[in-house]
């Protein structure tokens, strides 16, 4: 069964695919739990360029579970 946060993920890695662009705008606007979420799909995104600086940004929040992320979003590109 999937869960609404399964879904989430799903749909941010669809933007992060088809329109990285659109996701990258509205990640400046997410709440926290949002922001995990979209982090971690930026591993999927067809923008590698314009993903890394913002995952490395992401590295520095505030909250542990945007960090962890980011860590995520990052990990195909290591």
């Amino acid at each position: 069964m999937f869960t609404p946060q399964y879904s989430k993920l799903v749909a941010y890695r669809t933007v992060a695919l088809t329109n990285p662009t659109d996701l990258f705008a509205m990640m400046k606007h997410m709440a926290d739990s949002d922001l995990t979420f979209a982090a971690e799909a930026l591993s999927y995104s067809s923008d590698t360029k314009g993903a890394l600086p913002i995952l490395m940004s992401l590295l520095d929040h505030e909250n542990s579970l945007v960090r962890e992320g980011a860590v995520i979003g990052l990990a195909p590109n290591i």
